[in-house]
């Protein structure tokens, strides 16, 4: 396991991508506490503190996820909140909309996605019954659902533009960023359905689930989480920062990184309120 700073880490934020979190440390005036964690920086991952809350630098991808979590379990961590971006499959969200979902798809697997691309490219994706078929033999990893709709209610009444029409709100968690490029004619299939699919852990149990998003980590936080004993608390807020017209090559308009990044910063701000109680 990867050496931790020595700190609390009770409640702890995760993101990604440390410059998200950097800008959050420069917005309240930590800009020497986060370059600081950054320099001392320990190969994996980048940690320094806030109100409490540990911040922790991630880097991408199922993997590092996997491994922090079982770091932080043995740090006596309760509850994970992680911070991300996704590319939206959905067509009515915008750059910047916000998802707390419900759970993620586990599809994780740089290796097994080589296959699907392949499939993709061949035509084994070109209707929606052939989609349907491959989603619904996967499993959901599910968020914890206290934590999850306290993020949720106190997002709302931020103002935030956390997503509130959609029912059974998740995203897929695939582990290759070529297939984000590469499988346009299977993400732009799923756009408004519903799936049924496993639920992970419980087996013999199916659950109802719209694909809203595109990412990398949150099938692995909650699924790990999940399995430890005792669990970590585990939910995500999940900021869209590439329309699925964008994702499928369709829109070539200038982005609103200004938005998706204001509104990163504020989900990380709302996580550690909620951790804090």
């Amino acid at each position: 396991m990867p050496m931790l700073p020595d700190l609390n880490y009770r409640h702890v934020v995760i993101h990604d991508n440390f410059e998200a979190l950097y800008r959050f440390a420069r917005k309240n005036g930590m800009e020497r506490t986060a370059a600081a964690a950054l320099l001392g920086f320990n190969g994996r991952f980048t940690v320094f503190q806030w109100r409490n809350v540990a911040l922790i630098g991630t880097g991408m991808g199922s993997a590092q996820t996997n491994c922090l979590v079982e770091s932080l379990s043995e740090r006596g961590c309760q509850a994970i909140v992680k911070i991300g971006t996704c590319s939206a499959l959905h067509s009515a969200l915008c750059e910047g909309d916000i998802i707390v979902p419900t759970g993620a798809l586990v599809d994780e697997g740089a290796t097994s996605w080589v296959n699907v691309k392949r499939r993709h490219d061949s035509g084994g994706f070109e209707d929606k019954a052939k989609v349907r078929e491959y989603i619904e033999a996967k499993e959901l990893a599910t968020a914890s659902p206290t934590s999850r709709q306290e993020l949720f209610a106190e997002g709302c009444k931020l103002g935030l533009p956390i997503k509130r029409e959609f029912d059974n709100p998740t995203v897929w968690s695939v582990d290759s960023y070529g297939c984000f490029d590469g499988s346009a004619g299977l993400y732009s299939k799923v756009d408004n359905v519903t799936y049924s699919v496993g639920v992970f852990g419980s087996p013999g149990t199916r659950s109802p689930a719209m694909l809203l998003g595109v990412e990398m980590e949150c099938s692995a936080l909650f699924a790990r989480s999940l399995s430890l004993n005792p669990p970590i608390d585990s939910a995500a807020l999940i900021v869209v920062s590439r329309t699925l017209k964008r994702l499928c090559g369709q829109d070539f308009a200038k982005r609103e990184i200004e938005t998706i990044e204001s509104n990163e910063t504020a989900c990380i701000g709302l996580a550690i309120d909620v951790l804090n109680g």
